[in-house]
């Protein structure tokens, strides 16, 4: 029934029986301290977009983190969340004495896109392709790409955000180019892409 406070504590009993005979022994006893975990407060994110998780530890501690869907690291303090889909992580931090503590965050994701209105294909890795974030939401939607004469340049069944502004492997002319997504469950969405040279 005893409490021990955190670190070593010797304990010392004397046991003496009906006729005066005693005798000692000693018990150690080391507690550890037992982390105190927080995840971080809970998010939400718009499809295609990514969220550093924030946690905290009360002590040094080493991290996991599941499920690892969605995750840059799983063995972090702060990751970089990507979920395509609402996801419940939950972080175990465990300290080297073997104590754990374990927390969760909830990161909501809306189901929404954001287009990208601009395109610069030009080797930088910003903005070579067209992009839309939240591209995945769109599988089976219709996807078109024209001209300003009206000309179709670019279909696909859904986006894989690898339109580089070519067609039929030329580049196009800078200029204004449109686009209508079509997932025929409403109107379809529509609007237009610079195209930067």
């Amino acid at each position: 029934g005893d409490i021990f406070p955190l670190g070593i504590t010797t304990n010392m009993y004397e046991a003496i029986d009906v006729h005066g005979n005693s005798d000692l022994c000693t018990m150690t006893i080391e507690r550890f301290e037992i982390p105190i975990i927080n995840a971080g407060t809970d998010q939400t994110i718009n499809a295609g977009f990514a969220v550093e998780l924030n946690s905290t530890a009360s002590i040094p501690v080493t991290y996991q983190w599941t499920p690892p869907i969605g995750l840059s690291e799983t063995d972090i303090q702060n990751p970089i969340a990507n979920p395509e889909q609402t996801t419940l992580y939950t972080i175990i931090g465990t300290t080297e004495n073997g104590c754990t503590a374990t927390d969760e965050i909830l990161v909501n994701v809306s189901l929404e896109i954001e287009i990208n209105n601009f395109i610069s294909p030009n080797g930088d890795n910003k903005n070579d392709t067209w992009q839309i974030k939240g591209h995945y939401l769109l599988g089976n939607c219709s996807v078109k790409i024209i001209d300003s004469w009206g000309h179709l340049i670019h279909e696909n069944q859904g986006y894989d955000n690898m339109w580089d502004g070519t067609h039929e492997g030329r580049e196009l002319q800078a200029g204004n180019y449109y686009y209508i997504i079509d997932c025929s469950d409403g109107q379809p969405e529509t609007g237009s892409i610079t195209l930067i040279r």
